[in-house]
This record gives structure tokens, sequence and C-alpha cells, in this order.
């Protein structure tokens, strides 16, 4: 609920635990986080909605972006960033004007099931 937080990056290479992180952060645009290490990512971007740039680093398990402001070029990078899927994982992204114009292979060859796309 940190209405006022805009961008983030943080050394979160030994967290597990990204659940509701950034909930409610409305003003949030901007994420860099390593995540290899991290289990759970629910809600971790609920109510979003200023969100134009995120990169998850080798975030291997389910997560959703849904209705910020990512571009093509935005989910883009961040399906790159992701690290393999860890069994059946995945990304939502609807409700991003990126959708029409993004590359969901480049997260489906990682084994994740892109939503929304």
């Amino acid at each position: 609920g940190c209405s006022s937080l805009s961008s983030v990056e943080l050394d979160t290479s030994s967290g597990t635990n990204f659940l509701y992180m950034f909930y409610n952060c409305s003003s949030l645009s901007s994420v860099e986080l390593d995540t290899s290490s991290g289990t759970d990512f629910s809600n971790m971007f609920y109510n979003c909605s200023s969100l134009s740039s995120v990169i998850l680093t080798g975030c291997k398990y389910t997560v959703s972006v849904a209705n910020g402001v990512l571009s093509g070029t935005a989910l883009d990078a961040l399906y790159t960033s992701l690290g393999t899927a860890a069994g059946s994982q995945t990304i939502t992204v609807s409700g991003n004007h990126g959708t029409s114009s993004d590359t969901p292979s480049i997260a489906t060859a990682k084994g994740f099931t892109v939503s929304g796309s």
C-alpha cells in the first residue's frame, strides 16, 4: 500500500516470498528484482496500475502484471528476464497495452503459459 513508491531496485537474490510485496502501490512504475530464489509471487503487483517496466530476473513461478501500462517492448524485456518455469507456471499480462505487439513465445520457450496476450 505504498501509494507514493515509484521505483524499486533491490538485492532480493535470497528472497523467497514476494507475496503481496507491492500490493496497492498505485504509483509504482519500475521494478527490477532478482527473484531467482522466489517461490511465491501471489498478488505481488495487485493494483499496480502504473507499472511500465518490470524485470524479474530468474523468476520460475506464476506471476501477474495484469492491468499495468507495459508496452510490447517492456513485456518482451520481462519475458526475457524470466528463468525456466518450475513445472506448469503462468505469467498474466492482460490489461497492458503492449499485449498486441509483445512476443509471448519468449516466455513460452521457457515453459510459461502466457495469459492475456
